[in-house]
This record gives structure tokens, sequence and C-alpha cells, in this order.
């Protein structure tokens, strides 16, 4: 609180700056104080519009109080001036995809791929939207495609099983969440869901992870 009241000041003392205002809005968002967060991002972006970084910011601000549209003006608005940040493309994507803007939300998804092709989110994000628009079988290509550039990805195996579970196809499922048992070490919910489909469970089965 007390570091607040001293940019308050500072604020006060030199209005119009960027800067000041946004070190203003994170000691609001730390205190809490939600509204005067928003209208010092809202300053930040008015006194510095060509720092990418502060709209972000604002976008998040709005995206945290349903704001979509904004948040998405926002967020075009940052990636205009700087454009290969994959964080950035993500959420857009995700705020897209909250107001059923399915098209954007796959390009958006698909920029973020472009910056980062081994980055896993941009994957487990088309694949949900493919999913969210009832195309599982097309979400099913999407992931096995993915899975060629990293068979390993024990997490990918687990989310392939669980289409295979909504087509009804046990069998393939089966094998997938194996797959998940084999290269995912320990975690729990991999071997919950193999043990649905082997007898004993797979940890007695002795599944040990690759080499």
């Amino acid at each position: 609180v007390e570091a607040t009241r001293v940019l308050e000041l500072a604020n006060d003392l030199a209005p119009g700056r960027g800067r000041i205002n946004a070190l203003l809005r994170d000691a609001y968002i730390a205190d809490n104080r939600s509204d005067r967060a928003l209208s010092a991002a809202q300053r930040a972006v008015r006194f510095d519009p060509s720092n990418p970084d502060y709209h972000v910011a604002l976008a998040k601000l709005y995206a945290d109080g349903r704001r979509d549209r904004d948040a998405r003006s926002a967020l075009i608005h940052a990636i205009t001036l700087k454009n290969d940040v994959l964080e950035w493309h993500m959420l857009l994507g995700d705020i897209c995809l909250r107001m059923g803007l399915y098209d954007n939300a796959r390009s958006a998804y698909l920029s973020a791929e472009t910056i980062d092709p081994n980055a896993t989110a941009p994957h487990f994000a088309l694949a949900q939207l493919l999913v969210i628009q009832g195309r599982l079988q097309d979400a099913v290509s999407s992931l096995k495609q993915t899975l060629m550039k990293n068979p390993e990805n024990p997490e990918w195996h687990h989310r392939l099983g669980t289409l295979y579970e909504q087509l009804g196809n046990p069998a393939e499922a089966a094998e997938s969440f194996q797959r998940a048992v084999e290269y995912g070490g320990d975690k729990p919910k991999y071997y919950s869901a193999y043990a649905k489909y082997s007898s004993g469970g797979a940890q007695r089965r002795g599944l040990v992870r690759r080499r």
C-alpha cells in the first residue's frame, strides 16, 4: 500500500507518463484494486501507445473482466506492434475462442505455432478447437500429426486416448493410454486412464518409461 501511495504521488507530480502508470497498474493489481488497475492501464496505453507490453497488460485486465471485445482489440494492437510473441497469439486465440470466433482463434493459434513449431500449447489449442467444433476425427488426425514430431510426449498420447474414447474406439484408446504410461513415468492420471483397459491395472503390468 505504501509503494502504491508513492507511485500515486509520483503520478500527481509528473502526469502523463506511461511508465509511471504501468507501475501503478501493477501496484493496484497487487493490492487487488482491479478498477484502479484498469484505469492506470488505460492511461499507460494513452500516454505511450507505441509500447506493445502496455496493450497486452490492458488486454489481460479486460479479459479478466470478461470484456472480450476490448481485450481482443488491445491484443491485435499489441501484435501489430510486435508479432513474434507466442503467448500473445495464444491469448488472442483463447479470447476469440471464448467469443465464438473460431476462424480467428484458429488463425491466432496457427500464428503461435509458426513462431515455435515445437511448442505444445498451440497444438493442444488447435486440437481443442476442433473438439469444440465437434470435429473429433479431425482432432485425432491433428494430434497424430503432432505426435509424429514428438512421439514420446505422454500428454499428447493421453489426449489422443481421450478422443478415441469419445469416438467409441476402445482399442485405440487403450493403445494411446498405454503409450502415455510408457512415456510419462508415474503420473497418476496416465495409470488411471489405462487401468480401465488393462487387466489388473497398468501399474501391475510393469509398464515403464521407454528409454
